[in-house]
């Protein structure tokens, strides 16, 4: 870091890449604690595609029992609801990654 900053005093920008790099250190920590936090986000989804997947494996290894008793109604709608919990922590993370990017975007 420190080269590059010289670098860029002595050949392009001058004091401005002071500026620059002090822009780049005020956002890492914070760019930081979102990735935590995206990476938590990131965990609950996967989690709860987990739970999804193994629903559908057991309807789907129980598929005469389902079809014999009329349960596809209700098995589709406990697959559904699994799903929305899923697409619910996708939505977080999604934002928080666009957060991410924004933040990203301005410290570069």
């Amino acid at each position: 870091v420190a080269l590059s900053v010289f670098l860029a005093w002595v050949y392009f920008v001058g004091p401005a890449c002071l500026a620059a790099l002090g822009v780049v250190l005020l956002f890492a920590p914070l760019q930081a604690k979102l990735a935590k936090v995206n990476a938590k986000y990131r965990e609950g989804s996967v989690a709860r595609a987990d739970e999804r997947v193994r629903a559908l494996a057991d309807i789907v290894k129980n598929i005469q029992a389902v079809k014999m008793h009329a349960w596809e109604l209700p098995m589709a709608e406990s697959v559904t609801a699994f799903r929305q919990k899923e697409v619910w922590w996708l939505k977080r993370a999604n934002r928080l990654r666009a957060v991410q990017l924004v933040f990203g975007s301005v410290a570069s």
